[in-house]
């Protein structure tokens, strides 16, 4: 094209007004392949782009920044085909039509016989909204469309009878935790009941369809639409880790102890059943019957991380320390199968395709979070360093995105192919974010925002197939301010204390927390960053910091529970 189409604002609308010449919309998908064909071979025509430059004004619309006027002027918002329409509604085609002729007949006969009558001011002011902004404005508005096309799916696709969420057109339900994770985050910003029955009844179906009340622990699936007939060959530990986590996060928020005691009853399960002393890892799964495809000596790095995760979690919130010496040994196992390339998918031979992104980053993860409960400094250099190793072989700088594997030279098949994993994405992105407010160092996030931003506009988001939970949770965590929980204080001094600080940070529930054990004197730069007035105190001191907002001093943890209910009542977000 040779004439220079605009986006819709006010001047040009009011230019239209003034120089009498109406308007084009041309409604695109930049991921439509239709739309790219047609701007190639029809909006090439050389008597269409005189037309246009010098009879026309004509306006490109996304079609996702403006589904209003989209509504308004086609009167289907669920129409397949991008449109070609004047400013009042009359269609000259769409981005399927590849008769040239045809389009520019409409158009020329609509500039004879309409297009000459004078343009009106119909609609007001009020309809149209600004497209120039910043690209902060334009992030944000691209997480608040990710989130309302994800929540509006789960709805749609929940069962209201039975709970749950069917995996597409099949029948079979599992439990997906990635969806309550959203709406137990929603519910916390919101405090809107409807979600908080629909997590219940999930939770209560799962428990009383899932649970197997004789053996302990969680089935991967049911093939029943009421949960109430198990198909599943398999105790997966991931489902178990997964299912376990939201009985912990559902205490937190509700502090009904009936959802403690079934966290109790699934970290006994998955302590006892899935451990291997011979090995120290927890192993893939648990058969329920016998199979000659399915075998028990998988241990895999990502679900190992997952389950020392949720131990962490559920460490300061039930009051137990059972479970934390294996997590040093889990911890120790996983890096002894160590490579140039981080951490292999089972940590027996590797093989090409087991370098898994999903592994590095869930391990990464675990560092992160060790290092945040304890502060000992070791583990942040372990995480930078894994971290190098991730942005070296794993991050495509063109893309901006993550690969889901190690390519190497004599992979074959798919392998040869790069694919990005959204779930993996979603986890170092995540990562990213955390690292980045640990060091109070933007970079990492500014990473983060490339990542969800890739993703949005080259593999984009309808509302047939919609992004994720997770991915959602992660893109939503960038434009929040954390709860950042800063202690300060030598550690070998009143590790009670501290330990009763980090109890009351882990009663609620909150993705987008921090939690950082500081040392005054090897942390006294960061602490300066972070807290440019601080004064160090003798004993373990805490603030709590939100942007740019700082608490006072605190060595009391109750007046720190305090300070944390009133914050979690004052950042409620309310999703569009």
């Amino acid at each position: 094209m040779t004439f220079n189409p605009y986006q819709l604002s006010r001047a040009i609308y009011d230019r239209s007004i003034q120089k009498n010449l109406p308007i084009i919309c041309f409604f695109y998908d930049s991921l439509c392949d239709s739309c790219k064909s047609f701007s190639k071979a029809v909006l090439s025509h050389p008597i269409l782009q005189e037309l246009l430059e010098n009879d026309f004004i004509p306006v490109f619309l996304e079609v996702n920044c403006f589904p209003e006027l989209w509504l308004r002027l086609i009167g289907d918002s669920d129409s397949y085909y991008h449109q070609v329409c004047s400013i009042d509604g009359i269609i000259f085609g769409n981005c399927k039509d590849s008769n040239t002729e045809l389009i520019l007949r409409n158009i020329v006969y609509y500039h004879e016989n309409i297009a000459s009558i004078q343009i009106e001011d119909k609609y007001g002011k009020k309809q149209y909204k600004p497209l120039i902004m910043d690209s902060q404005n334009k992030f944000h508005q691209k997480i608040e469309r990710i989130s309302e096309i994800t929540l509006s799916s789960l709805l749609k696709n929940y069962d209201r009878m039975y709970g749950g969420w069917y995996n597409g057109h099949n029948p079979i339900k599992k439990h997906f935790p990635s969806s309550l994770e959203y709406l137990l985050l929603l519910y916390q910003r919101t405090r809107d009941n409807p979600l908080l029955q629909m997590i219940v009844q999930t939770l209560d179906s799962s428990y009383s369809g899932l649970y197997d009340p004789d053996a302990g622990g969680f089935y991967e699936y049911s093939v029943s639409r009421d949960w109430t007939t198990i198909g599943s060959y398999q105790k997966v530990l991931q489902t178990n880790v997964s299912v376990a986590k939201i009985y912990l996060h559902m205490f937190q928020i509700s502090k009904d102890y009936r959802f403690r005691d079934i966290l109790k009853e699934s970290l006994e399960f998955i302590n006892d059943q899935f451990w291997d002393e011979s090995e120290c890892l927890f192993t893939h799964s648990i058969l329920t019957n016998d199979s000659e495809f399915i075998k028990n000596d998988y241990f895999i790095t990502d679900s190992n991380c997952q389950v020392l995760l949720l131990f962490l979690d559920s460490n300061l919130s039930l009051e137990e320390q059972r479970y934390i010496p294996k997590v040093q040994k889990v911890i120790k196992r996983i890096e002894e199968g160590k490579t140039k390339y981080g951490i292999p998918h089972t940590l027996n031979e590797p093989k090409p395709d087991q370098f898994l992104l999903r592994d590095q980053a869930a391990f990464l993860q675990l560092l992160l979070n060790v290092y945040s409960l304890s502060g000992d400094i070791s583990y942040l250099h372990k995480a930078e360093k894994m971290l190098e190793i991730i942005m070296s072989f794993y991050f495509d700088r063109q893309m901006n995105l993550f690969q889901d594997r190690l390519i190497r030279e004599n992979d074959f098949g798919p392998f040869k192919q790069n694919i990005y994993s959204i779930q993996d994405n979603a986890v170092m992105i995540n990562n990213l974010v955390t690292h980045s407010h640990f060091l109070n160092n933007p970079t990492y996030k500014e990473i983060a925002m490339r990542c969800v931003t890739s993703y949005y506009q080259n593999f984009g988001i309808s509302r047939d197939s919609p992004f994720p939970s997770e991915f959602v949770i992660a893109a939503q965590r960038i434009i929040e301010s954390p709860i950042e929980l800063l202690i300060i204080g030598h550690l070998e001094e009143e590790t009670d204390l501290i330990d009763r600080m980090l109890l009351e940070m882990k009663r609620i529930y909150d993705p987008f927390k921090i939690i950082q054990i500081l040392d005054p004197i090897r942390d006294k730069a960061l602490i300066e960053k972070k807290l440019s007035s601080i004064r160090i105190f003798k004993k373990p001191t805490c603030y709590v910091k939100v942007g740019d907002t700082i608490s006072p001093p605190t060595f009391f943890p109750k007046e720190i529970a305090l300070l944390l209910d009133t914050l979690l009542e004052a950042i409620k977000y309310t999703f569009e």
